[in-house]
């Protein structure tokens, strides 16, 4: 009996896939830490950096001479379908101003694609803006492949394998308080019918506006130290 269940055991483990890189990715050049609750990589200044990645194997489900889109999206979300609510303020990339008013619609993207799968963290329907781009492929937008995602023990990188990369200048410092802007990588193929994507645990955000505790962990934490010590006096008498 325990020799055919070790035998299962093994077939299981030999079927198991294993992980890779991802073919899209999302990294912040600029300074950065990773959210292990929402599995989102969190800027750590304000202006920064957006890097898109993408893997340059050749049969990995994407078009290296086709557009890609970078999705940056208002969170937590705002409004509903009838009446989005527009005050949150504004952002730039690569000196582009970005607001309700300019270059942004509410919704799911893609704009142009029938699958709108986007949604990993629950950050649409919301106010977002799609920018298209095409990736350099030459020396200088070249870099070792490697995993963004710090958790990501599957994800190991391939020696002598590269990713092609294209970077945004990121300035959230325009958005009023309590509201970030999550960036999403993505290429609608077959005709929009489906898509290729970064997955959600390799996504990126902004982090300038998000709302302390208040001073309550550390409050906490003293209130934990404070009853150390009395229950210390009590039991040394």
């Amino acid at each position: 009996m325990n020799k055919i269940l070790g035998g299962i055991a093994v077939g299981a483990l030999l079927a198991t896939p294993a992980f890779a890189v991802p073919v899209l990715q999302l990294d912040i050049t600029t300074g950065s830490t990773y959210d292990a609750a929402t599995q989102t990589l969190v800027a750590t200044t304000d202006p920064f950096g957006i890097r898109a990645l993408v893997d340059t194997d050749g049969g990995n489900g994407v078009n290296l001479g086709s557009s890609f889109y970078l999705s940056v999206a208002i969170t937590p979300k705002v409004g509903g379908a009838l009446t989005p609510d527009a005050n949150f303020g504004s952002f730039t990339v690569n000196g582009v101003t970005y607001s309700a008013s300019s270059f942004m619609q509410f919704g799911n993207p893609p704009v142009d694609a029938t699958d709108k799968d986007l949604a990993g963290h629950g950050i649409f329907d919301t106010w977002y803006a799609e920018i298209a781009f095409n990736f350099v492929r030459d020396a200088a937008h070249r870099v070792g492949e490697y995993n963004t995602n710090p958790d990501d023990i599957g994800g190991a990188a391939n020696a002598g394998q590269f990713l092609y990369f294209s970077d945004f200048a990121v300035n959230a410092t325009g958005l009023n308080a309590g509201y970030e802007v999550h960036f999403d990588l993505y290429q609608p193929t077959n005709g929009g019918e489906s898509i290729a994507k970064a997955p959600f645990s390799h996504d990126a955000e902004s982090g300038g506006n998000r709302v302390p505790d208040g001073g309550l962990t550390i409050a906490l934490l003293g209130a934990g130290m404070i009853g150390i010590g009395a229950l210390r006096r009590r039991l040394s008498k």
